[in-house]
């Protein structure tokens, strides 16, 4: 077997808007060198200064050296049937894959990373960084931050774990469907095999402890795998996959109560990675105005900032059709509610605004409770949710020895939650799918 060890220097940090600057390939066979390949590469983008200062290759330098796609057929006769390796494997990678993407030819060899091969077969260094455990082991480099000389000291960093294998770990690495093959460096295998294949929310953490970014799924293990798959191009993705290094999880036995929780913890926490959830939640209310002639209109709207609203719903459709509803119950006439056209005439101004009024009350005055029944995170017991006057209270999971009949003998078990615009419409959305019971006070 042949691995085809592995450096580039580049114009920036992230594949997805900068370019390769210059290449280094060793073929080894773990113990012996077979060739040797280094070329500065032409980019598609200028060096910065601070790029300059750290490899010591300017722009001046590339000015007459061949692109990419002048190399690309050599380079990829260097990569075939040889396992592609690198120190931080994933950074090498998207760089490669996407110059190679761009000229139409594929690129997805089996990879081996010497920073997740090194934390496992010399464990006990206080930092993997190249630089770092070279020079804990005697491994000179006199070329640090240019191809070639950083591609040597992997081979032989390479060279000396190979001799140190007693275990397997290489080749449990590189069996088909390994997790090594994916993994974030910094992730021990062993975290992602426990993972559940359950309902929950799960916490990425960075090697301090702090939460990188809180998600939710019917099946965290599938969702983790899916989240290390893919592409690594943009800045912020090679930052999260490169600084993951824990996932602890909560399991919820129902995706109704992990995208609750999810909910509450990403408003607690604002992990920097939840970059969606932070946006306002696109939202429709009810509003009650006076026009013209004295009536109290009805209608729906987007909810602004500082415009109260009655009551909010997940969608414009959602919320006529409950308006709908309430114009039948209420006997309110439809353009008057802005839903309709109606052929019936308008009815007397004190009339309608006495119905309209009577409905805005009740609506402020529902004390109803009910909870919403759902599997258990074992078989051993049942999950609720409990709505209190149209509003989240909160969750528990309830052994099922246990009798729920009035909202006393729920509290005991309650983890409450706080409501949200996004609390509001994920209860709509679930709401049928779950059996509702009606709770005494």
């Amino acid at each position: 077997m042949l691995f085809a060890i592995t450096d580039i220097e580049t114009t920036g940090s992230h594949a997805s808007a900068n370019s390769i600057t210059e290449i280094a390939v060793v073929l080894t066979d773990g113990k012996e060198i077979h060739d040797t390949y280094t070329s500065l590469i032409k980019p598609d983008h200028y060096i910065p200064d601070y790029i300059t200062s750290l490899t010591g290759i300017t722009n001046e330098m590339v000015e007459q050296a061949p692109t990419f796609e002048d190399v690309a057929r050599e380079l990829e006769s260097w990569f075939e049937d040889a396992v592609f390796v690198a120190h931080n494997v994933g950074f090498d990678y998207a760089f490669i894959k996407k110059a190679f993407a761009e000229m139409g030819m594929r690129f997805n060899p089996k990879k081996l990373c010497t920073v997740r091969m090194a934390r496992k077969i010399l464990p006990g260094h206080s930092s993997y960084s190249l630089g770092k455990i070279c020079r804990d082991l005697g491994i000179g480099n006199d070329a640090r931050h240019r191809a070639l000389g950083d591609t040597m000291a992997t081979v032989e960093l390479f060279h000396m774990m190979m001799e140190k294998d007693d275990s397997g770990v290489i080749d449990q690495m590189l069996k088909s469907g390994s997790a090594a093959q994916w993994l974030p460096n910094k992730l021990p295998e062993q975290v992602f095999l426990d993972l559940p294949e359950k309902p929950g929310v799960y916490y990425m953490r960075d090697s301090s402890g702090k939460i990188l970014y809180i998600g939710m799924s019917v099946n965290i293990k599938k969702r983790i795998r899916q989240h290390f798959g893919g592409k690594m191009e943009s800045k912020r993705r090679q930052e999260f996959i490169t600084d993951v290094a824990n996932i602890d999880t909560v399991e919820t036995g129902t995706e109704l109560i992990a995208r609750l929780l999810e909910d509450a913890e990403i408003r607690k926490h604002w992990p920097p990675h939840n970059k969606a959830q932070k946006r306002p939640t696109l939202n429709y209310g009810l509003l009650s105005y006076l026009d013209g002639e004295g009536y109290q209109r009805l209608a729906i709207q987007k909810v602004r900032k500082g415009i109260p609203c009655i009551r909010h719903f997940y969608s414009n459709a959602e919320a006529r059709e409950w308006l709908f509803a309430q114009s039948k119950k209420y006997l309110l006439h439809t353009e008057l509610c802005n839903l309709t056209p109606s052929p019936l005439p308008k009815p007397a101004v004190q009339e309608h605004n006495a119905a309209v009024a009577e409905m805005i009350e009740e609506l402020r005055n529902e004390k109803g409770r009910f909870i919403l029944e759902g599997n258990g995170r074992t078989s051993e017991e049942k999950s609720f949710v409990l709505i209190d006057r149209n509003e989240l209270r909160g969750f528990a999971h309830i052994p099922l020895t246990e009798h729920i009949a009035t909202f006393n003998d729920f509290e005991a078990f309650l983890t409450e939650l706080p409501r949200s615009e996004m609390t509001d419409s994920i209860l709509r959305a679930h709401v049928n799918a779950h059996n509702v019971i009606e709770l005494a006070d």
